[in-house]
Order: C-alpha cells, then sequence, then structure tokens
C-alpha cells in the first residue's frame, strides 16, 4: 500500500470563480475490475493530453485521477502562462541533446495553441507574446545571449530596452529583457476542463476520487489497484507531477516542494487597467524566485 499525499483543496480560487460551471454529467470513480490498452495514472495536463493523443490513434485507454475533481492539482491553480521553451537555451541544448531537442522546446507554446485549436476549447487562449524583464545587469546580460541564440534559430523574438519594457509592462523598475510571441495566456482550469470534455468524447474512460494505492507488473500487463477496483492494462503512463506519492520507486523523491503564490486583485478602472500588460502578455521576471503576471 502507498502513503497517501494529501491534494489541494483549493475550490476558492479565482480560477474556480471564473471558469463556469463545471462540465455536465459528472466524473464517476472507478469501480470494480476493468481492461484497457493504457491506463494513465494522473488526470492533469499531461495525462489527459496523451489520453487524447492515444484514444485518436484506437487505443483504449483509462485515466485515474486521485482528486475527487478535475483541476484541483497543479493544472488547474498554475499561472495561465504559455511560455515556449524549457529551463536551457538553445545552444546548451543542442549541446547537451542534439538540435531536434532545440526544435521541441521552441514549438511547445504553438504546440498547445494548436491543439486547443483543433478541439475547440473555449478558455481565453490568446497567443499575444511572453515578456521576460530583467531584474539586474547581470540578467540583462544573460537575456541578450539567450534572444540572439533563438533568433540565431528563427524564432519571433525582440530585445527591449528599458523604455521599451516599461511600455509594454505600465513599470519602470526593469533594465529591459526580451519578447517571445510564440508565448502567450489561457484560463488554466477551463483549459483542463475542455481537455477533459475532449477525451471522454473520445472514448477516454476517466476517473476522478481514484487514487490508486498499488502497481503490480505481471507477465505481460499492468495491474493498478485503487480503493474501489483495478484497471488490468498493457501500457502504463505516470503522470501525476507534484503529487507523485509513492506510486513509483524513486518519483516522490524527484520533487521538491516549492510554493507559488498568486494574487488578484480587485477590478481596476480602464485607466489603470490600460496601462498595465497594455497589450495583453504575460511575463515573469529573472529573479530566483521570480513574479509572474
Amino acid at each position: 500500500m502507498i502513503a497517501a499525499h494529501p491534494l489541494p483543496n483549493f475550490l476558492s480560487s479565482l480560477w474556480h470563480a471564473t471558469a463556469g460551471p463545471a462540465p455536465p454529467s459528472p466524473l464517476p470513480r472507478l469501480e470494480g475490475n476493468i481492461a484497457a490498452d493504457v491506463a494513465i495514472v494522473g488526470g492533469g495536463y499531461a495525462g489527459l493530453v496523451t489520453a487524447i493523443h492515444l484514444a485518436e490513434r484506437g487505443h483504449a485507454v483509462a485515466v485515474l485521477e486521485a482528486a475527487r475533481e478535475i483541476g484541483l492539482g497543479a493544472s488547474g491553480l498554475n499561472g495561465g502562462q504559455v511560455n515556449p521553451g524549457i529551463k536551457y537555451d538553445p545552444d546548451e541544448l543542442t549541446a547537451v541533446y542534439g538540435p531536434a531537442a532545440v526544435e521541441f522546446a521552441g514549438g511547445t507554446a504553438a504546440a498547445t495553441f494548436a491543439l486547443i485549436a483543433r478541439l475547440g476549447i473555449d478558455c481565453d487562449a490568446k497567443q499575444g507574446g511572453f515578456v521576460q524583464p530583467a531584474v539586474d545587469r547581470q540578467s540583462f546580460d544573460m537575456l541578450q545571449r539567450r534572444c540572439r541564440e533563438w533568433q540565431r534559430h528563427g524564432a519571433p523574438v525582440e530585445l527591449l530596452d528599458q523604455a521599451a519594457m516599461a511600455q509594454v509592462l505600465g513599470c519602470a523598475r526593469y533594465l529591459g529583457g526580451w519578447i517571445d510571441c510564440r508565448g502567450g495566456t489561457l484560463h488554466p482550469l477551463r483549459y483542463l476542463r475542455g481537455l477533459a470534455m475532449a477525451a471522454v468524447a473520445r472514448g477516454v474512460r476517466l476517473f476522478v476520487d481514484s487514487r490508486v494505492t498499488d502497481i503490480e507488473r505481471r507477465a505481460q500487463s499492468w495491474r493498478l489497484a485503487t480503493a474501489n477496483g483495478t484497471v488490468t492494462s498493457g501500457a502504463l503512463a505516470v503522470l501525476t507531477n507534484a503529487y507523485a506519492d509513492r506510486v513509483w520507486p524513486g518519483l516522490a523523491q524527484s520533487f521538491v516542494p516549492v510554493r507559488s503564490f498568486q494574487i488578484a486583485t480587485a477590478p481596476l478602472d480602464d485607466a489603470v487597467a490600460d496601462t498595465v500588460l497594455a497589450v495583453g502578455h504575460g511575463a515573469s521576471d529573472t529573479r530566483r524566485l521570480l513574479l509572474y503576471w
């Protein structure tokens, strides 16, 4: 048996307050024993997007989500930014993983927006660009290098000086930075609910309140146990991210708990609101414990 990791209960978040009604036809809890081609542990972005792609290729898929509702974990509580790239810049990615890694990292945001359009998900998706302002001269030098590297790969990016950054942000305290036009923003919970509905519409069996308590490898299959049922499958994907428990050896130990805090203001009057991120970018700065908005 696996020790349970407590899931958050943030039904009073801004995203829940503004997501609109939950999808009709409440999702079931796993009851009894079922079989699938692929079993997926985790009903967040990774689990549901994987399930959709597999179902569209004709596979029978079962997704097991521990929370009683889709969206109580990080996929329904994040900052809503769709930013291309990963931690490493193109030159380092190329040196370590090869040029294909740069193509993958640079295409992540475009792939997300294309999926949203293809599935017809209404989640306030806007590909208005991502801005990264520099808090000091050292980080500004780093952003200049980052911008030049992406420019060499043909990315639509641009370096901004202090005045241009102030105009974009509505704040003059940063030294400058860069803008990546591939990025954007969305409503994270509405996106997740849209993925859930798209998955179910494609035949995915999506279960909530179904924490996996044991995974057993058999000769030609996997057996996943919950409190009320089991799934037997030919293939397995464990996509739990931060709430990994000990469902897979070593997985929980690979995460470091870092808290992220978000604050929503009262609605601003138009005169003020029009000066803040006036074009609609998402932004996060270069602090080690960064600010994002």
